[in-house]
């Protein structure tokens, strides 16, 4: 079910990366780039043992292996428990172990059933083939999680606003009000949601954050009153964190603008680690 969660996103979010201006680090923001930060488990047992084990994944259930069997579920990199449960004499028991998970790397843990109460082991593997080889997959749940990786989104700030200005274009407004969709239909969840405004280095330290304040709490607004109830921090970091190198020259010409054009973004950083459902 990760490929629907996929699609889902994807119809949203579109990244176009344009070179421009022979700077290093320079692109395009056409319109929305979104960086998220996923990762793998790939869960596995020999054939010591008929017992199901159950597994999870910090509060989530994954899914169900018997013997001789693998699964494998998306993750968001970092430190979290995993937990394993096993039912014996009518009762469950649970072993856990904390795991910290590269970003877009792929972690095996064994399941170890040769003891009464199955224990997970983590393991170093060359490569997944050497553990489902031989091996059948075991069952998801019938509503099991899928977590959110996205940590932020960058949206050009030319895409929401005319130049110098706090007040969202008509293409920007429609761009938002698919960004809230997304987050009604929890696609997309967070605990909170960091506006950030950005601008490029014309104009003065004042000016800059005062516009690229108002921008942000621009977007805030037009989100609320499209029905996001997500609490929303607004942020002005005007000139302070360019991405351009490279753009030479002081005279605003529009070649000029044209080049720090990733420099004037809005990003949206969401914070808090969630869960989105999806039906297999």
């Amino acid at each position: 079910m990760r490929k629907r969660y996929i699609q889902v996103v994807g119809l949203i979010f579109a990244v176009f990366l344009i070179n421009g201006c022979g700077a290093k680090h320079v692109a395009k923001l056409d319109p929305i780039i979104y960086t998220h930060d996923k990762a793998q488990i790939l869960f596995y047992r020999d054939a010591s043992s008929d017992r199901p084990v159950t597994l999870m994944v910090e509060d989530r259930i994954v899914g169900v292996i018997k013997s001789n069997q693998y699964l494998e579920t998306s993750v968001c990199s970092g430190k979290f428990p995993v937990r394993i449960s096993t039912r014996v004499d009518d009762k469950m028991y649970e072993r856990n172990t904390t795991v910290d998970v590269p970003s877009k790397s792929m972690l095996y843990i064994f399941v170890d059933t040769t003891k009464q109460l199955a224990e997970p082991k983590v393991v170093n593997i060359s490569s997944k083939e050497n553990i489902t080889k031989g091996k059948s997959k075991g069952t998801y749940v019938v509503n099991r999680y899928v977590p959110n990786c996205l940590k932020y989104m960058d949206i050009s700030a030319d895409a929401l606003f005319a130049f110098d200005s706090s007040s969202l274009r008509p293409e920007g407004k429609e761009k938002l009000t698919k960004l809230a969709e997304v987050l009604q239909a929890k696609s997309v969840q967070a605990e909170q949601m960091i506006i950030e405004g950005h601008t490029d280095r014309i104009g003065s330290v004042a000016y800059n954050n005062k516009l690229s304040l108002s921008r942000a709490q621009s977007v805030i607004s037009y989100l609320k009153s499209q029905g996001v109830t997500t609490p929303m921090v607004p942020r002005g970091m005007g000139k302070s964190t360019p991405v351009t190198d490279g753009c030479h020259g002081v005279t605003p010409t529009e070649k000029l603008k044209e080049c720090l054009q990733p420099d004037r973004r809005v990003r949206i950083e969401f914070v808090g680690k969630s869960y989105n459902a999806i039906k297999n």
